[in-house]
């Protein structure tokens, strides 16, 4: 069974997909990860949509201007600081 959440006027952006890509990354970080692996949120997730993937990587971005994450020299893979 697929649900299938709402995306915007656009349908390139869901606001669920966002939340629930930051609750799974501020658990991460509460678990003590050391990285984050972007292919392994859309995997978890199941981002299957480039509208649910762009979400997520808005989520990623959000925590990153947060001061959260940081970039490494692997495209896809980020820091928790």
């Amino acid at each position: 069974m697929t649900i299938e959440f709402p995306t915007c006027q656009s349908g390139d952006y869901c606001k669920a997909f966002e939340t629930a890509a930051k609750v799974l990354i501020r658990a991460k970080i509460n678990q003590g990860a050391k990285y984050i692996i972007l292919t392994d949120l859309y995997r978890e997730l199941g981002a299957d949509t480039n509208a649910y993937k762009t979400s997520v990587r808005m989520a990623r971005r959000h925590l990153f201007d947060q001061g959260y994450l940081e970039n490494t020299a692997i495209k896809g893979v980020f820091l928790i600081k």
